[in-house]
């Protein structure tokens, strides 16, 4: 019994010391005092915080009481040192290089340029279910704004080194952020959505900024989704980083319109289909090939142009 108490209190009091470590980081004085913050001060203005304000810059601990800039003002600043790295390859072998980026600033640019980068860089399907057409995301935008939001939030800060997102075409995008888990957690405490956070007052800036929704759902919710539609999140708690893999999200195809959602797919890379090259597409005559296209324009899911021969048919 004496043991337990001893192990426990030992837990505890490494734990405040690993609290007390970051809490020190954020609100140690900045290196640099040149600092601006013309990205984030629309944000803050859009919940009504002034970010020219002395008084709220030190109740945010961005000023310490002697006027200075802490680090944390520096991550949120313009002139914040860490960047996020995006590699695009043709798959996890890395052998064909597809792009490259780098997002820098302040750490909200950097999330905000990275999301949209992404959104960008995914797909987006239409899925004939029972005659209705549904908008399938190979990455759905709620599961890239937490990811990203989580390699931000929990990263170590205390080395200047770059996130990385590497994009597998055809496999999934690997997350890997600076730092690994943080206060004794397992995968499976994060999973199930126990949440300890390595840098308390940047988070609350986030919480502030309605970019959090909820403490230490991230992981749980994305867990979930996946688990839903039968795929799996890989998640890798390394020695010093954290890294964060997602399936993509393809269409599963059934014999229910298989024939429709054929015609979709080839619709979703090109901008037209004639009646023949749908006749190809789903190998069927003419006559049937016809009626399956006016049940599509009929339900709103293609849109018919022109008559005769020279009919094409493009997605409404």
């Amino acid at each position: 019994m004496n043991d337990n108490i001893d192990y426990n209190q030992k837990y505890i009091e490494k734990l405040y010391k690993e609290i007390y470590a970051n809490i020190k980081y954020e609100t140690t004085v900045s290196i640099n005092q040149q600092l601006t913050f013309n990205y984030i001060k629309d944000a803050f203005n859009e919940v009504n915080i002034d970010i020219n304000d002395n008084s709220i810059k030190k109740n945010l601990h961005l000023k310490n009481e002697q006027d200075q800039y802490t680090n944390l003002a520096l991550l949120l600043s313009d002139q914040n040192p860490f960047t996020i790295k995006v590699a695009s390859y043709e798959s996890t072998s890395k052998t064909n290089f597809l792009d490259r980026k780098e997002f820098n600033g302040s750490l909200l640019e950097i999330y905000d340029n990275a999301l949209t980068y992404l959104k960008l860089n995914s797909a987006t399907y239409g899925l004939i279910d029972n005659s209705i057409r549904k908008d399938i995301e190979e990455y759905p935008e709620f599961v890239l704004r937490e990811i990203i939001l989580n390699s931000l939030i929990h990263r170590d800060y205390s080395t200047i080194t770059s996130n990385i997102i590497n994009i597998y075409k055809d496999e999934g995008i690997e997350f890997i952020s600076y730092g690994s888990l943080y206060g004794n957690i397992t995968i499976e405490d994060a999973l199930a959505g126990l949440s300890t956070s390595r840098n308390p007052y940047l988070q609350a800036i986030f919480m502030r900024l309605k970019r959090v929704e909820a403490i230490g759902s991230g992981l749980k919710r994305v867990n979930e989704y996946y688990k839903n539609i039968n795929l799996n999140l890989e998640i890798n708690a390394l020695p010093a980083s954290f890294v964060v893999k997602l399936p993509r999200i393809t269409l599963i195809e059934n014999d229910d319109n298989k024939e429709e959602k054929t015609i979709i797919n080839y619709l979703n890379s090109h901008n037209e289909v004639t009646r023949k090259e749908a006749e190809k597409l789903i190998n069927k005559e003419k006559t049937t090939t016809s009626i399956i296209l006016n049940k599509m324009a009929d339900n709103n899911i293609i849109c018919k142009i022109g008559n005769g021969p020279s009919t094409k048919y493009i997605l409404k």
